[in-house]
């Protein structure tokens, strides 16, 4: 039986839909999949090339997120194109894969991403969420975090993700 939708679709629409769909769900906009097999991200999967960051640095980030109850880990994958590195809560890939948990950490912290970049912007905590969205975004710095908060806890992860931005920007 052939779909309908797919039918009408042209042919080189199709590769393009499955590579948007891979490319979506390392960003955490779709389903992330299973950690089954091996924890090495795919060789498609972009790499965050490491380096200098400051004035903040993954691992104050990391620090000031786990006072806050946020247990962030270091990202093998990075969406950020502009990103030194990448640290996030619910990983797909690496020595902290924890996909398989998402149904206990989402109640909790939400599914949060961290980026620090070479680049350096504010050094005031500027928060942005847009109607009818579900994230919001957090920029400090050289920081820029998302949070996709769990529904029935939204108030107190945002509270608990802006905790942890405004103790890195009282340390600038």
């Amino acid at each position: 039986m052939v779909n309908r939708t797919t039918a009408l679709l042209p042919a080189a629409a199709i590769p393009l839909a499955v590579a948007a769909a891979v490319f979506l769900t390392g960003c955490g906009t779709l389903s992330r999949g299973s950690t089954e097999g091996s924890n090495a991200p795919p060789a498609s999967e972009r790499r965050c090339p490491g380096g200098p960051a400051r004035p903040i640095t993954i691992d104050e980030v990391v620090a000031a997120a786990a006072s806050h109850r946020i247990e962030l880990h270091q990202d093998p994958t990075c969406a950020d194109p502009n990103a030194v590195a990448q640290v996030a809560n619910i990983l797909m890939y690496g020595p902290h894969a924890n996909r398989d948990e998402e149904d206990e950490i989402m109640p909790e912290q939400g599914d949060v991403t961290c980026f620090v970049t070479a680049q350096v912007s504010g050094r005031k905590v500027e928060r942005v969420h847009y109607e009818g969205d579900v994230e919001t975004s957090f920029r400090l710095a050289n920081l820029e975090c998302i949070i996709y908060p769990d529904e029935d806890h939204a108030d107190e992860q945002l509270a608990r993700l802006q905790a942890t931005l405004d103790d890195l920007a009282a340390k600038l």
